[in-house]
């Protein structure tokens, strides 16, 4: 993993730091070499989240000066091999609130259970 300096644990053995290890984890074993997530998804996460969001992009901002060399990122909607528009509830302005509802998943707890 990147850039990792392994941290010393209570039992003395060395090992990721468990954040670092966490959000390496988050990305899996893809090739993403960016986070992008929809404006309007955000803005339907609990209140609590959009702070919690907005304070980490403050301090990420705080840290980090943006690169010279990359003047503007541009996102794109893939479908398997063809490109396309972004979908209409997309628009932050108008966003479409019951087709973002619905990609929510359930609580782990409303979650139907198997039978058995």
């Amino acid at each position: 993993m990147a850039g990792a300096s392994l941290v010393r644990g209570e039992d003395g053995a060395l090992r990721e730091p468990p954040g670092h290890a966490a959000l390496w984890g988050f990305f899996g074993l893809s090739y993403a070499s960016w986070l992008t997530l929809p404006r309007v998804m955000m803005h339907e996460m609990p209140d609590d989240w959009q702070l919690r969001m907005a304070q980490l992009l403050q301090e990420f901002h705080q840290v980090y000066e943006w690169p010279e060399e990359i003047a503007d990122i541009h996102v794109q909607v893939r479908n398997g091999r063809r490109f396309g528009a972004l979908p209409e509830w997309l628009e932050y302005k108008h966003p479409d609130v019951a087709t973002i509802e619905s990609f929510k998943r359930a609580a782990p707890d409303q979650q139907e259970q198997p039978n058995g």
